[in-house]
């Protein structure tokens, strides 16, 4: 099981560059000090300042991101600077109770490592939420590269469902043919050599070297042996429209599908019980 971490993400100022990193190697904005120094000279409370510096219960309530980006602020008020946000799938400590319901009826809550989170449509508090649930899989925060990448030579279909041979047949041109190379070449394209995550970040070990992760590591698994997700098993479909050539998802479909599949799994686990 990977660890939770947070995914921040940064602009950088190069044009349309994106820069993952951990929070804890981001610099407070120098808009949230500026109003925090504001705020020291004309007197007001300092109540948030001091919630800040209280630390975390590791086995206390958690907050997970549903949404593809979830904002966190330096405040409990959506007009005050930015930190970053929070992909979707993110799990973080919360505190148990919320600093105050400005613009936010579900109210802010402080999450670690800091900054606030409004309590709305985006979140959830319950960590098996089916949406939280199908995405587990989340960014490893502690390499230089965080998330799993591929080259494509070619063209490469995207399946609703996981496809039978028939089908592969159909839709992957000279399919065949490919795996037929692909067997007499397999030893060359799946050579690895020492990459980014083999690096250092600080003192920390590195961990297994890139060499001597198994194929279905390098492809983006836990294993060789990886489980069908639970939400495409049984020959179960995304449910999927067609606008134009681009394919999308409606979200309360989605969801009410991802539920089903976690509905299906709580009766099986009752009555093997």
């Amino acid at each position: 099981m990977r660890s939770r971490g947070t995914a921040w993400i940064l602009r950088a100022t190069s044009a349309g560059a994106i820069a993952a990193l951990a929070i804890s190697a981001c610099r407070k904005p120098p808009a949230a000090v500026s109003s925090q120094d504001a705020e020291a000279e004309s007197g007001a409370p300092t109540a948030v300042a001091e919630e800040k510096e209280r630390p975390f219960d590791p086995q206390g309530p958690k907050l997970a991101a549903i949404d593809m980006q979830v904002n966190v602020y330096t405040r409990p008020d959506p007009t005050s600077a930015r930190h970053g946000y929070l992909r979707l799938g993110t799990v973080v400590d919360r505190d148990a109770q919320a600093a105050g319901n400005d613009r936010c009826s579900g109210g802010w809550y402080r999450i670690r490592p800091r900054g606030y989170v409004c309590a709305n449509q985006e979140v959830t508090f319950d960590t098996n939420h089916p949406v939280v649930r199908a995405a587990s899989v989340r960014p490893d925060t502690t390499k230089p590269l965080p998330y799993r990448y591929a080259f494509l030579s070619g063209a490469a279909p995207l399946y609703l469902r996981i496809p039978n041979s028939e089908e592969q047949k159909k839709a992957e041109y000279h399919l065949t043919y490919h795996e037929g190379w692909y067997g007499r070449h397999h030893n060359e394209v799946t050579r690895v050599v020492p990459g980014a995550n083999d690096v250092p970040l600080d003192d920390r070990p590195v961990g297994r070297p890139s060499t001597e992760l198994s194929l279905g590591e390098l492809m983006g698994g836990q294993s060789d042996d990886d489980p069908i997700p639970f939400w495409l098993e049984d020959g179960r479909k995304i449910p999927a429209f067609k606008v134009g050539g681009v394919w999308r998802v409606r979200r309360d479909k989605f969801e009410e599908w991802i539920a089903a599949r976690t509905s299906k799994d709580r009766r099986a686990m009752s009555t093997r019980r």
